[in-house]
C-alpha cells in the first residue's frame, strides 16, 4: 500500500521516507498541545478511511487482484455503516502482542497498572479463550523466525559469539550440507524452516544474548530452589554453554559499555565497584568483537 502511494504521489517531489502518509489538516500545528482520547479516535477513523479509501482505488486499478487486495486491506463495515473505531478497542490487542514477547506480562502488568501478573493475563486473555496456546504458538513462531535470522547472518559471514557458537555453527553447518544451501542455488524457504526447527526448540531470546536452555549445562540452575527454566537475571552469557550472542544484539551490548562507562566514571564508586564494572565491561566488549569480527 505504502508503495502504491508513494507512486500515485506527485512525481515533482519525492516522499521522504520520515514523511508521514496520513496527515488531516486539523493536526498542522503540534506544539506542546496535549493528545485527548477524542483526538487520538478522530484520527484512527481518518486512518482508517483513508485505509478504506486506497484499498478500493488499488482494487480499482488491479481488477485481477481485487479479491485479494480488499480482503488484505479493506475494513468491512458495521451494517450498512464504516466500522467507528476507538482507541480502547485496540487496548487487549496491544495487551496481547505485549504479552506475547520476552518478559512481556511483567511489561504490560506495569503498562496497564495492573497489580499482578494474574491480572494483565486475564485481561490480555483467560486460558479458556486459547490465549495461552497462542502465546505459545506465538513464541514458536518467533523462536523460528529468530534462528532463521541467525542461519542467515551466519551464510552472509556474520558468526553468532558466545560460548554455544561453535555447536551452533556445526549445527548450521550440518543443515546447509544436507539441504545444498549453497550460493547460487533456489532453496525452499519451508524446507529450511524446517530443518531449522528442530534447533530452535530450544531458543530462549534475551536482550544481551539468546539461550539454547539445555537444563544440563544451564549455569544459572547452579541455584538452590531454582526452577528449570532459564533465568536471564542470573545468566553469565560468556560463561554458560547455553549462551549465544547474534547481529541484533550488537545494540543492546554497545548500549550496556556505555552505561557502564558512564557508572564508572561516577563519583561515588568505591575501588572495588569500579573493578568490578571494568570486568563487566571487558565481557561485553569480548561479545560484541566475538560477532563483529
Amino acid at each position: 500500500m505504502q508503495d502504491y502511494l508513494h507512486n500515485s504521489a506527485d512525481r515533482t517531489e519525492a516522499p521522504r521516507d520520515d514523511e508521514p502518509l496520513f496527515k488531516p489538516a486539523l493536526i498542522r500545528g503540534v506544539g506542546n498541545v496535549q493528545l485527548t482520547a477524542h483526538q487520538s479516535t478522530v484520527y484512527l477513523n481518518y486512518f482508517a478511511k483513508e485505509c478504506r479509501r486506497l484499498a478500493e482505488e488499488m482494487a480499482a486499478a488491479a481488477p485481477a487482484e481485487a479479491d485479494r487486495i480488499l480482503a488484505l486491506y479493506h475494513i468491512p463495515d458495521e451494517g450498512d455503516k464504516p466500522w467507528r473505531w476507538r482507541t480502547r478497542q485496540l487496548r487487549r490487542t496491544l495487551a496481547w502482542y505485549i504479552a506475547s514477547q520476552p518478559f512481556g506480562v511483567i511489561a504490560g502488568m506495569i503498562q496497564y497498572g495492573h497489580a499482578s501478573a494474574m491480572m494483565f493475563e486475564g485481561y490480555a486473555g483467560t486460558s479458556q479463550s486459547g490465549f495461552r496456546s497462542e502465546i505459545e504458538e506465538e513464541r514458536r513462531l518467533a523462536q523460528l523466525s529468530d534462528i532463521v535470522e541467525m542461519y542467515e547472518d551466519w551464510k552472509a559471514g556474520i558468526n553468532p559469539g558466545g560460548p554455544m557458537r561453535s555447536k551452533l555453527v556445526a549445527e548450521f553447518t550440518s543443515i546447509r550440507s544436507k539441504i545444498g544451501d549453497l550460493p547460487g542455488t533456489v532453496v525452499d524457504d519451508r524446507r529450511r524452516a524446517k530443518m531449522l526447527s528442530n534447533t530452535a526448540v530450544t531458543l530462549h531470546p534475551g536482550y544481551i544474548n539468546d539461550c539454547f536452555f539445555y537444563a544440563d549445562h544451564a549455569l544459572c540452575l547452579k541455584v538452590k530452589g531454582a526452577e528449570v527454566q532459564p533465568a536471564f537475571t542470573r545468566c553469565q552469557p560468556a560463561r554458560c554453554p547455553n549462551s549465544v550472542v547474534a547481529r541484533r544484539h550488537v545494540l543492546a551490548l554497545q548500549s550496556c559499555i556505555a552505561d557502564a562507562e558512564t557508572m564508572k566514571n561516577s563519583k561515588n564508586i568505591s575501588p572495588i565497584q569500579k573493578h568490578a564494572i571494568e570486568a563487566q565491561i571487558v565481557i561485553y566488549r569480548q561479545l560484541l568483537e566475538q560477532v563483529e569480527r
